[in-house]
């Protein structure tokens, strides 16, 4: 029987030029590239949270913000909440609007997509109306970055 040689995987060449990682590098990368994403998401989202759980507890109004000096109250703004009859009004028109906003909203789409994919037989107006449809959707966004740049 005969064995068939292959070549290895690295040159031998390549291995000798290879610098060495140092030991505390190669222990702290892992500990950074994990680390940095972690503070980012505990200043982004952590905080702000705690933060807002704080003022769900105190009175909080605009002179406080400057003085710094809010009053324990406790549940009392909840109750406040939840005995407004705003409130009771704002949830029933959520619920409309979930169900009957969002449900027309992908109806629609769907139909759009169908029309524009079964029904236009030309490739070519089928890119134009494709364009047509999303770019009333696409540049408002894109001119405000370029108003704000």
């Amino acid at each position: 029987m005969t064995r068939e040689a292959m070549a290895p995987a690295v040159p031998d060449w390549f291995e000798a030029r290879r610098k060495p990682r140092g030991r505390i590098v190669a222990r702290w990368v892992p500990w950074v590239m994990v680390g940095i994403p972690v503070l980012v998401l505990l200043a982004i989202v952590v905080y702000p949270t705690i933060w807002m759980a704080y003022h769900a507890f105190h009175d909080t109004n605009m002179m406080g913000l400057f003085t710094g000096r809010y009053s324990y109250v406790g549940w009392q703004n909840f109750a406040n909440v939840l005995s407004d009859p705003r409130f009771h009004n704002s949830v029933v028109n959520l619920v409309w609007y979930l169900t009957f906003g969002a449900t027309l909203e992908v109806l629609l789409g769907t139909a759009l997509a169908l029309i524009l994919y079964e029904l236009v037989p030309r490739p070519g107006l089928r890119v134009v109306l494709l364009v047509a449809m999303v770019l009333p959707m696409m540049l408002p966004p894109s001119i405000v970055g370029v108003l704000w740049k």
